[in-house]
């Protein structure tokens, strides 16, 4: 199917039904490629029909973790994906114990530190500014090496680095 062709558009009830069916079975084993085509395909690509899609896993994030550095899907609109995978691991933080919670924690921070980087790329520092001032210390703590060339780097942009440099002394 073809964009141009708008055939997507016609079936569309169908076809959404045929990727929640196959996301409900597989998860994201190999959903990949068929939600690349579906991106391609469609009249308006965007991602919020895949976060609603996503949604439909026994693991959204797992799916949505898969697609969110595709390269099919411009950085532009990756934020949402980031954002949603954000929050559903803080939410499994909340809700676990024991170990379990010093894993879903660990995978919690290693996303914060993705989600900085994605910021930072296309320079949205005051942004990322924000995301680094609201880790926690445990975070900034454990993530000390990739954290701190990323809020130097906002520092040095967001003119910054002088309060920065006295807060490392």
């Amino acid at each position: 199917m073809r964009r141009s062709r708008k055939l997507v558009n016609v079936r569309k009830p169908d076809v959404a039904s045929l990727r929640i069916e196959y996301v409900l079975r597989n998860g994201n084993y190999r959903s990949n490629a068929l939600l690349h085509s579906a991106y391609v395909a469609s009249a308006d690509p965007g991602v919020h029909w895949l976060l609603d899609l996503a949604s439909a896993a026994d693991d959204p994030t797992t799916v949505l973790a898969d697609v969110v550095d595709a390269s099919w899907i411009p950085p532009a609109q990756r934020a949402p994906i980031y954002r949603r995978i954000l929050q559903a691991k803080q939410n499994a933080v909340s809700k676990s114990e024991g170990l379990q919670k010093e894993a879903a924690e660990q995978a919690l921070r290693s996303w914060q530190v993705r989600w900085i980087k994605y910021l930072v790329a296309p320079k949205q520092y005051a942004p990322a500014a924000d995301a680094i001032t609201a880790l926690s210390k445990e975070t900034r703590t454990a993530e000390a090496a990739a954290i701190v060339p990323l809020e130097l780097q906002v520092a040095a942009q967001t003119g910054t680095m002088d309060s920065k440099m006295d807060g490392y002394r």
